[in-house]
């Protein structure tokens, strides 16, 4: 215990100094008081000395009729030169007098600049805020407000295929890093006003921005404002990824398994949103988290809903008939092979007693090396250079694996046991859910080799108890299974057809609420046709 208490003193006596040396103090909030004065000069010399030693800041001065003085400030490379050029430049310095304008501010905020959206600044933070953002900031000589214009428009990558999930049926549109292309495709596919965008910036110095997407009649208030508050909770220099969020605000931060569900598929997201759900989208990440999320939602693909609901029920299980095998196929067969040869029919005993004749290792150590070794493979495939990706491929599994077996080391049948574990671990459409399998895995060999089938069983009765606690923001991880929904059921194991989906897994209320048409089931000759008549 004392050490216990001695390791916490110190967590604590670091997190303490780390506070002290790094003070959660920006430049919004360093000039958050400061106002843009009626001093050109002034002002000018407060910007300069907030962008010093920022060589991609450009500052640009021009001198209107009647020798007024106005500054352009933008970031290089975020910001459109020509539009700068065309819609501001041109009309200022050409059109100004033309038209016989006084460079005053009113006139140029609302006369002469004919491209971007305009806005007023007073202050220094928003003003620097905007500049970094992209957007040009426009001092006037004599005014004490600013000018902003936006213009942002910087290199990004096009709307492709997600990388991480295959898309067999169903859109091919897959999220990028930029935040507004991606709520727009959430726009194309839920036109209306219910569907709310919300914005919030995170980070003290990264200042990245987030939104928060719903849809206003469907969503549960209570978990609403709950993901709000602890979004708001969150104290970090800066996020760069939704990954940061992901740990940050989760019920169970030290659960094995994931209480969101990231992805890269739009029509994945406006699915969940239809649902009830919420969306959290960070700017520079292609990856949206949705949230609450049940187990079931980890083994169902989009795909499910635009295919025949047999094909997509019978899939759905073989997903689920993949989880056991991924969970546990090694710790099964050290479990038979170890204590209940009875279980095993003759000739495939001898066979493999044949096969383990000359292997050194219990059968347990055996599956415990493989799997390693396995996962070793997988993560050396996910890190590698493409180029080296059909070489890494022949090695590890045709040279180790047949080595492997010729040297004996390993016999001929863990090989294909561990083997089946691998295929049967990539068929889930969300790969968050096999991080946690992997874990449970090893769990479930430890308990195999010391109390065979037996041990196999109180792991897996541990897991499920595991499981019925989780909550993701006060949803049971294991509803509609714990607690029961008939209703909900019909779309987990398997999906029952879309007019017997009275409502899909909604978090908040059947969305065939009271005044809504139940959904009803196609007959010949309803609506017209050869039948009628």
């Amino acid at each position: 215990m004392s050490i216990i208490k001695s390791l916490r003193r110190l967590i604590r006596r670091n997190k303490n100094s780390r506070q002290e040396q790094l003070p959660h103090c920006d430049t919004f909030t360093q000039w958050q008081d400061e106002k843009i004065k009626k001093s050109y000069s002034a002002n000018i010399k407060l910007i300069k000395k907030v962008f010093e030693n920022c060589d991609d800041m450009v500052f640009r001065e021009v001198i209107l009729a009647g020798d007024k003085r106005l500054a352009l400030f933008y970031i290089e490379g975020l910001t459109d030169r020509d539009s700068i050029s065309s819609g501001i430049l041109h009309p200022l310095l050409l059109e100004l007098n033309k038209l016989n304008i006084q460079p005053e501010y009113a006139a140029l905020k609302d006369r002469l600049i004919t491209e971007g959206e305009v806005s007023e600044v007073k202050g220094f933070a928003p003003a620097i805020r905007a500049i970094l953002s992209g957007d040009v900031v426009l001092l006037l000589e004599g005014a004490s407000r600013g000018i902003v214009v936006s213009l942002r428009a910087w290199e990004a990558r096009n709307v492709e295929e997600p990388m991480t999930e295959s898309v067999i049926r169903g859109s091919r549109e897959g999220f990028t890093e930029t935040l507004r292309i991606n709520t727009s495709l959430l726009r194309r596919r839920i036109i209306s006003p219910n569907l709310k965008i919300e914005s919030m910036v995170l980070g003290h110095y990264s200042n990245t921005d987030l939104a928060i997407c719903y849809i206003q009649d469907l969503v549960d208030p209570g978990i609403l404002a709950e993901v709000k508050k602890r979004l708001e909770r969150i104290d970090l220099e800066g996020v760069l990824d939704s990954g940061y969020i992901e740990e940050l605000i989760e019920d169970n931060p030290y659960s094995i398994f994931p209480s969101f569900i990231s992805t890269e598929r739009p029509d994945k997201v406006a699915g969940a949103l239809l649902e009830g759900r919420i969306s959290i989208i960070v700017n520079n990440s292609p990856f949206a988290l949705i949230l609450p999320v049940v187990f079931a939602m980890f083994f169902a693909s989009p795909e499910d809903y635009y295919s025949r609901f047999m094909i997509s029920s019978i899939k759905r299980f073989l997903r689920y008939i993949s989880f056991f095998l991924s969970l546990a196929s090694p710790a099964f067969y050290v479990a038979i092979t170890t204590y209940h040869h009875d279980m095993i029919p003759t000739p495939l005993l001898i066979s493999l007693s044949a096969q383990r004749e000359g292997v050194p290792f219990p059968a347990s150590l055996e599956a415990l090396l493989m799997t390693i070794v396995f996962e070793i493979l997988l993560e050396a495939g996910l890190r590698m250079p493409r180029p080296y990706g059909q070489a890494i491929s022949i090695v590890g599994a045709l040279i180790i694996g047949e080595g492997a077996v010729n040297a004996g080391l390993v016999s001929a049948a863990m090989v294909i046991v561990i083997a089946i574990t691998a295929i049967a671990s990539l068929t889930f459409p969300n790969p968050n859910i096999a991080d946690g399998i992997t874990k449970f895995r090893f769990v479930l060999l430890f308990l195999a080799s010391i109390a065979g089938l037996y041990g196999i069983v109180m792991g897996l009765f541990f897991l499920l108890t595991y499981l019925n606690s989780l909550r993701s923001f006060g949803i049971p991880f294991l509803s509609p299974a714990a607690p029961y929904s008939k209703n909900l059921f019909k779309d987990t194991l398997i999906r029952m057809p879309w007019w017997q989906l009275n409502q899909r897994r909604s978090v908040n209320q059947p969305i065939n609420s009271e005044g809504r048409e139940q959904k009803t089931k196609p007959e010949p000759g309803r609506g017209g046709g050869a039948d009628q008549g």
